[in-house]
């Protein structure tokens, strides 16, 4: 009695829900006849399952007589169909020719099968009699770029693009398998609709396309590019769509395919009646709504509709202008340091990018152009070809290779050039770098959402100076050319030294020299000053005298070789520093100039000119000591003082005492002028006269007391 119950109030609240079910304001009728085994879902009104209950009744499907069973069951487990009761059971007596399909009625997708009303499942032949398979509607736009076979949601498209909308979905198969579904009217069954809605058609839904300005769109223009609509103009209509497969395409509609069909694509570059753009540049929402059978309206989520089963969530395309834009990341950048520029243009296009003007650069030391870094994605270099010179280079009139080139396109108002004659100056034979001048240009490919960043290098051989980084393409006669240019200046780095202390030091101290470097890793030195090199000379030669003649620094635009200066390695925060030990160093007492240059360099202008560099003046003093006796005669037993000073670094002793006698007490540590005082061992005994000469170690001059 209890399981008789149940079925008796779900047929009552069936009934209820049919006689208070609104007339729906958007309705699709769609194939509402249901034969045994056809798919479902929910939100579905008027659906006539008449045929589905015949069969598992015995009866021929189109019986007009009344089925024998009507009740339907649900079970968890397909298994245990034979020998348990259903979960959810459904009578359907009462509206098995208007049936509503609701969650409050049919509470779990699946399949629903023929029962006799008494919890026990009834079998078409060896089978349980399925009715229908019942499954909750899905559905999705995806925004599709025809031209790129690309999904462009939420992205940006060049004015121009063909595109389409690709419907994801879950309902075709109300209409892709007649044999299980057909219309309310067909021939010997029902002329008319039970719940009084239009007779049965192949679709079931629309797509809505609203534009910047807030205006819905039900249909668009499928001409070429820059063509004029006309009353009697392709279009495509976005109402009345009856999608075949889970992954349906607008533009598959009337023969049209998903690539390449322009005549049933959104020509977003089509002209209005007035020759304005149909589509102006901004961003534009796209859905979709599903109607079919009234689900639209009757399947809510808490009173709205229902987003992802009958309404698609809204996608976002952003149609832009057709234009290409190049920014660099600095205005100026100090020379062997990177730069970027960041390209703007038509998703997966391919751009030519180059530096304008280089190619009377011949490639030498501040004779060369930023170059184009290497291994970055999306950026191809020509190959090296051809010979010219006894070099390989790139040669624009290698038939063989021309189609491989890049740098044979020619570039617009270029008279005819192309980019390999406006960068690697392969005509003259010259710029012979930067692999034959292939770094200076590059074929550029978009990424999907239309931008790329390109790195560009420059080294301490690049010139100072402004450069006009471009790039161009020419899309066709009817499009043109879209190009773009921004200026990059590259300057110069700068060379900082400073000296320790206060920039005097005697010789035999060390002296400590450090600065910054920001345009090279390498810190070049020498040195100016009395009875030097005209141009300068080695610090520190191999033979610790600067002032040979084969120490001093070639002048003029001769670069010294490198083993004549000292070389003080740049660290990652761009300082550096040497300690440089003047001991042994011969050099005049005077004032000196040290240069530190960002590469090696004279103290010639024209050499100076090309580098960055700094200057330090300090002053060499020449060490010198004084000594005094305490007395000039004394007495065998007397104590003998020897006091004096004395400049430099290294100690002071005495000399010409006898070896064995330990007379001398060496000065205080490192100092500039010190006191010292050398004492007689008063147990020691002197034989005659001697002569106690003070020295400064480390250099001749010396001072001499008799005692």
């Amino acid at each position: 009695m209890t399981k008789r119950l149940t079925i008796a109030l779900v047929a009552l609240v069936a009934l209820v829900l049919v006689a208070v079910m609104p007339v729906s304001a958007t309705f699709y009728s769609v194939n509402s006849t249901i034969n045994a085994g056809a798919t479902v879902y929910y939100g579905e009104q008027g659906l006539n399952i008449t045929r589905a209950l015949n069969v598992g009744s015995g009866v021929a499907a189109d019986s007009t007589l009344s089925p024998t069973y009507s009740v339907l069951g649900w079970w968890a487990s397909a298994a245990q169909i034979n020998s348990t009761s259903p979960t959810y059971s459904v009578d359907t007596r009462a509206n098995m020719q208007n049936m509503y399909i609701l969650p409050s009625s049919f509470q779990s997708t699946g399949t629903w099968y023929l029962t006799d009303g008494n919890g026990h499942a009834v079998y078409d032949g060896n089978q349980p009699a399925a009715v229908f398979t019942l499954q909750d509607p899905s559905l999705a736009v995806v925004i599709w770029d025809a031209d790129q076979a690309l999904n462009v949601n939420g992205q940006s498209v060049i004015q121009g693009e063909n595109l389409t909308f690709r419907i994801d979905n879950n309902m075709y198969a109300v209409i892709n398998n007649n044999n299980l579904r057909t219309l309310n009217n067909e021939t010997g069954y029902n002329t008319v609709r039970l719940d009084g809605n239009a007779n049965d058609s192949s679709w079931y839904l629309d797509v809505k396309v609203k534009t910047d300005s807030g205006n819905t769109l039900t249909n668009l223009w499928a001409i070429p590019q820059g063509a004029t609509a006309t009353a009697a103009s392709a279009n495509v209509s976005l109402t009345k769509l009856g999608p075949t497969n889970g992954q349906f395409f607008v533009n598959a509609l009337n023969g049209g395919s998903k690539v390449g069909s322009v005549g049933m694509n959104w020509s977003t570059g089509a002209l209005d009646i007035n020759g304005q753009q149909a589509y102006p540049a901004g961003t534009y929402q796209v859905y979709a709504e599903s109607y079919m059978n009234g689900m639209f309206d009757n399947y809510k989520s808490g009173g709205a509709s229902y987003t992802g089963k009958t309404v698609a969530e809204t996608q976002t395309v952003t149609i832009v202008s057709n234009t290409v834009k190049i920014e660099a990341n600095k205005d100026s950048v100090v020379r062997s340091k990177q730069f970027s520029v960041t390209i703007t243009g038509k998703p997966n296009a391919v751009y030519h990018v180059w530096i304008k003007g280089v190619s009377t650069m011949g490639g030498a030391y501040d004779d060369q152009p930023p170059m184009i870094a290497s291994g970055q994605a999306g950026v191809t270099f020509d190959p090296i070809v051809g010979n010219i010179n006894g070099y390989d280079r790139t040669i624009v009139s290698d038939a063989v290779n021309a189609s491989k080139i890049n740098g044979n396109y020619a570039y617009q108002n270029g008279g005819g050039l192309n980019i390999v004659q406006d960068t690697s100056g392969k005509i003259a034979g010259n710029c012979l770098y930067a692999s034959n001048g292939t770094l200076l240009y590059a074929n550029v490919t978009m990424s999907q959402s239309g931008t790329r960043t390109v790195a560009f290098t420059t080294t301490n051989w690049t010139k100072a100076q402004k450069y006009t980084i471009r790039v161009e393409q020419f899309f066709g006669s009817s499009t043109g050319y879209k190009s773009d240019e921004v200026d990059v200046k590259v300057e110069k780095g700068a060379v900082t030294i400073v000296a320790a202390g206060d920039q005097s030091y005697y010789l035999g101290e060390e002296v400590k020299f450090s600065g910054t470097n920001t345009e090279s890793q390498t810190t070049y030195l020498f040195i100016t000053g009395p009875n030097l090199g005209a141009y300068g000379s080695a610090m520190a030669p191999a033979d610790l005298n600067p002032r040979a003649s084969a120490n001093a620094l070639p002048g003029g635009n001769t670069v010294p070789n490198t083993n004549l200066l000292v070389q003080a390695a740049v660290q990652g925060d761009n300082t550096w520093s040497y300690k440089w030990g003047t001991a042994s160093i011969a050099l005049d007492a005077g004032t000196y100039t040290v240069y530190a240059t960002s590469q090696p360099s004279s103290s010639s202008a024209d050499q100076l000119s090309k580098v960055a560099y700094g200057t330090v003046s300090i002053i060499v003093k020449k060490p010198f000591i004084s000594a005094t006796a305490s007395q000039s005669t004394v007495a065998q037993g007397d104590a003998v003082y020897i006091t004096g000073t004395r400049t430099g670094s290294a100690l002071t002793g005495c000399h010409g005492l006898d070896p064995r006698q330990e007379l001398c007490k060496h000065c205080n540590p490192v100092g500039e002028l010190r006191r010292f005082v050398l004492v007689r061992d008063q147990e020691r005994e002197y034989k005659g006269p001697l002569c106690r000469t003070v020295l400064h170690r480390c250099s001749a001059p010396h001072a001499e007391q008799p005692v």
